[in-house]
């Protein structure tokens, strides 16, 4: 799905006006986290079947896998799908205005917005991740992933005058502040719930 979809906006809808300008669709934070979910679940269809055939249970294959599940799929996944709801149906303008579906059939719409929140909550709450990653290193990933993406769109934005969100060129500085703290409060807010929830699997598995 994930990568159908990233096919079906590269692909299919060329034309789409925001795709146009410096870095294309990768100006959003969709496109990094459609990227990330289907490199991570080819990655994770792979070790697990080399897992199963070999009948190893720990490995540094598998250590890698939980530690990307648990320090962005999860995390950025849910943050990924409840910002772009919430903002959408508060403003669709703000964030995915009209013209978006000439060029999207909402299929693709989901699968850009809601599997990536669907298919990590899924995943744990039926998979066990033995090897779920300390909060240090969870953290240092997470906000690492963040920073890169606020740097390039900042440079896109100031160097470029081309905003990936519109309504941030006509924020102020303070609330400009804000909105990045309470974005990191809610990625925090996500990380802990995947991180409770992925310990209390292991305790009760082992």
């Amino acid at each position: 799905i994930h990568a159908y979809a990233s096919y079906h906006a590269r692909s299919v809808i060329p034309e789409l006006p925001i795709a146009k300008g410096i870095g294309g669709l990768n100006k959003f934070l969709t496109s990094w986290n459609l990227h990330l979910q289907t490199i991570y679940y080819y990655y994770a269809v792979v070790v697990t079947a080399f897992a199963l055939i070999t009948k190893a249970e720990r490995s540094i294959l598998i250590t890698i896998r939980d530690y990307v599940f648990g320090a962005l799929v999860f995390p950025i996944g849910t943050y990924v799908s409840l910002v772009f709801w919430s903002m959408y149906n508060f403003d669709r303008n703000i964030i995915y205005p009209p013209v978006m579906d000439d060029y999207v059939p909402v299929i693709i719409n989901h699968a850009w917005h809601t599997a990536v929140a669907v298919f990590p909550i899924m995943e744990i709450l039926f998979i066990t991740h033995h090897d779920y990653p300390t909060r240090l290193k969870s953290y240092a990933a997470l906000f690492s992933f963040k920073l890169a993406y606020l740097i390039w769109i900042l440079y896109i934005g100031l160097y470029h005058n081309l905003w990936v969100y519109p309504f941030l060129k006509k924020i102020s500085n303070t609330v400009f502040v804000v909105f990045i703290l309470v974005s990191v409060a809610i990625d925090a807010g996500f990380f802990e719930i995947g991180y409770r929830l992925g310990k209390t699997k292991t305790s009760q598995v082992e």
